[in-house]
Order: C-alpha cells, then structure tokens, then sequence
C-alpha cells in the first residue's frame, strides 16, 4: 500500500471503556479487541493510546496558555489601541 492511501483513511482513536456492571479487566479487553477490529479492517488510521494522550495533552498546555492573565493583557493590548 503506498503513502498516499494510508494518508487518506480517517482517523480516529478508540477511548478506553467505562466498566459498567462487568469488571474493569473486562472492558479494557474489549477495548483491545475492539481497536485491533478496526485496525484490522484496514479501513482507518487508528491512534494508539500514547498518540491521543499526547495529543490531548498538547491540546490542554494550549488551552492553558489562553487562560493566563499575562497572555490575556498580550491580546488585549492591540484591541485597545483601535
């Protein structure tokens, strides 16, 4: 398969079930086993844990940045001005 295809599947991320009414070891086998269906149909580009975790981290640092008084004030400064 070249790069291109593999470049055009969606993708996506498989969450980690929620154990209700079963034990926890339950769900996070069917969590695997549901990730590994998907890769398996060859159909996605499925993110492994670690790559949505430092995604959602990075995502969370940005946010984080936004929320900062000192940052705010550095927007703010040029709005005033017009």
């Amino acid at each position: 398969m070249n790069v291109l295809a593999q470049e055009e599947k969606p993708r996506i991320a498989v969450l980690p079930f929620r154990a209700v009414e079963v034990p926890q070891s339950v769900s996070v086998v069917l969590s695997a086993l549901f990730e590994t269906n998907l890769v398996n149909t060859n159909a996605y580009t499925v993110l492994s844990q670690s790559d949505w975790e430092r995604i959602l981290e990075t995502q969370a640092r940005s946010i984080a940045d936004y929320a900062d008084e000192n940052y705010a004030i550095q927007i703010g400064k040029p709005a005033g001005r017009m």
